[in-house]
């Protein structure tokens, strides 16, 4: 699991501050990181945890660390892939993880899935950072 931290988290770290916590679920490196850029230019964003697929989100969830607010999960993915993975967090106790997915699927299946399975929304991979962005910000907004 790897962390991103935006500017002013960095220069805030330690003190409390209201800003989201949020797990990025992908295993293409490029755009795990990608993604995490994006969210750290969202200043309601604070730190940014990745993980490589859905195993190692479960490992993260499980591992005593502060659990995120905010779940951005791919779909395609080794081991235990983004079906799976909001399988596993439906079956769970307690406080629902709010679930985006951020998919190149663009099958009505897929969509259908995700949503039954908890997915609060379904967000096909934009084209351009500019798209991913807008994409993001408004899921974030909505919040």
């Amino acid at each position: 699991v790897a962390r991103e931290e935006n500017t002013e988290t960095r220069r805030a770290r330690g003190q409390t501050f209201s800003r989201l916590h949020v797990l990025v679920v992908e295993d293409d490196w490029a755009d795990a990181h990608l993604i995490a850029q994006v969210l750290g230019a969202i200043p309601k964003i604070g730190f940014v945890e990745i993980a490589r697929d859905g195993v190692e989100a479960l490992e993260y969830l499980d591992g005593g660390f502060v659990p995120p607010d905010l779940a951005i999960v791919d779909l395609s993915m080794p081991r235990l892939d983004g079906h799976g993975l909001l399988t596993e967090l439906g079956n769970r106790k307690g406080r629902a993880l709010p679930v985006v997915v951020l998919t190149s699927s663009t099958s009505p299946d897929d969509i259908k899935r995700s949503v039954t399975r908890g997915a609060r929304h379904v967000i096909a991979k934009p084209e351009s950072i500019e798209e991913l962005q807008g994409a993001l910000s408004a899921v974030i907004s909505a919040l």
